[in-house]
């Protein structure tokens, strides 16, 4: 059996190997003459799973190694009979710490103190959720909106509020919705001059969710007259062809990696890997721990003259480092939009290795209580010194 894996399937080769013949193609270079013998496809979020690229195909499979499915046709996938898996949830725990780092980062910036700042969560599901505990753990007060879950549980198990009552009253605001370009719970440019004019004077944003829920001209324009102070993008409108002006206006920029980390891609993989096994009634045979890297090296932090927050914030930097990604993505800021759109791509294609908190030991000299409580609570391994 031929298995056409794209090549930024993290370890994608090794596992699938295990269940046929792997043909590994670059992602974005993935075409119908690729799948024609092929009868499983394996990508992430990069290649357009729809007609155009499967029709006379062989492909009875389609496994996605990412949470999101905008690029999936699962109409016509129907249709033609294809099964298919994406990755819920696998890089959420990534994204949460890449929300968590640009708060601590954005809070250091214009010295503010998280501990006494309220967030408001769009849309709380896998990462929202996580990014609304991960708040808390660190002091801040956590506001919720999710009208879609809101309409299905009520307000019994999590207190829902309308964007109404949360924008006016957050300091920061995070993204965490998928893309709906229409119905009831339409997200595409949800971030726009209305939803803008709401927020307090002074008031932060952070998207990592998708980059055409925010109005790029919407957003210029706040920055520039108020009431927004400042925002952090992971995603942007036309990605890889990134608006310049928008990188020039804002605090940090990603090259959309928030959920790059090792263990989000791992866990696609893995994900998808069972799921396909399930469909060929294949016993899983993979071990995924194989694909771990070494443990990163032990963090030593004096920690006697510094705040919990600023603690953290340098705990979170060596572990995601934004501003490292921000540098480089700015690296190209003054080139021509196509060499831009370039850079964009191969940051992403040739991101470095990434370890999420929980991989790190940590050990804090002269650390209080509470900021050992929080470091532990974002997942590092605090050692007893």
């Amino acid at each position: 059996m031929k298995i056409v894996c794209a090549a930024s399937v993290l370890a994608g080769e090794a596992a699938f190997n295990t269940l046929g013949d792997v043909a590994v193609v670059p992602e974005e270079e993935i075409r119908a003459e690729h799948l024609a013998d092929a009868e499983v496809l394996i990508t992430r979020s990069k290649a357009r799973i729809n007609e155009s690229l499967l029709k006379g195909s062989a492909v009875r499979f389609v496994g996605c190694a990412v949470a999101g499915t905008d690029h999936i046709d699962a109409d016509y996938l129907a249709q033609e009979g294809i099964a298919w898996c994406h990755a819920p949830g696998c890089n959420a725990n990534s994204v949460a710490e890449y929300v968590i780092t640009a708060l601590l980062n954005e809070a250091e910036r214009h010295a503010i103190e998280l501990d006494t700042c309220t967030l408001g969560v769009i849309g709380v599901g896998q990462i929202g959720s996580r990014v609304a505990a991960l708040a808390s753990s660190i002091g801040m007060t956590v506001l919720l909106n999710d009208p879609p879950r809101e309409a299905i549980e009520g307000s019994r198990k999590m207190d829902f509020l309308a964007l109404s009552d949360i924008l006016p009253n957050a300091d920061f605001v995070s993204l965490h919705v998928p893309l709906n370009l229409s119905g009831p719970y339409k997200t595409a440019h949800l971030v726009d001059h209305r939803f803008l004019a709401e927020l307090i004077p002074g008031a932060m944003l952070i998207n990592a969710s998708r980059g055409e829920t925010m109005d790029s001209d919407a957003l210029l324009m706040a920055l520039e007259h108020g009431p927004l102070r400042q925002c952090t993008l992971d995603v942007w409108e036309n990605e890889p062809a990134i608006r310049t002006d928008v990188l020039n206006a804002i605090d940090f920029g990603t090259p959309h990696i928030a959920g790059y980390s090792w263990e989000g891609r791992l866990n696609g993989t893995w994900q998808v890997y069972q799921a396909c096994c399930d469909f060929l009634h294949h016993d899983p045979v993979w071990d995924r721990d194989t694909a771990l890297p070494t443990a990163p090296p032990e963090i030593v932090l004096p920690a006697h003259q510094l705040s919990s927050q600023s603690i953290l914030t340098q705990l979170a930097n060596t572990a995601c480092p934004l501003l490292k990604d921000d540098q480089r993505l700015r690296a190209s800021a003054s080139q021509r939009p196509e060499d831009m759109a370039r850079h964009f791509v191969n940051l992403r294609r040739n991101y470095a290795q990434r370890r999420e908190f929980s991989a790190y030991r940590v050990a804090l000299q002269g650390a209080d209580a509470q900021t050992i409580e929080r470091a532990e609570a974002c997942g590092f391994q605090v050692a007893d010194i």
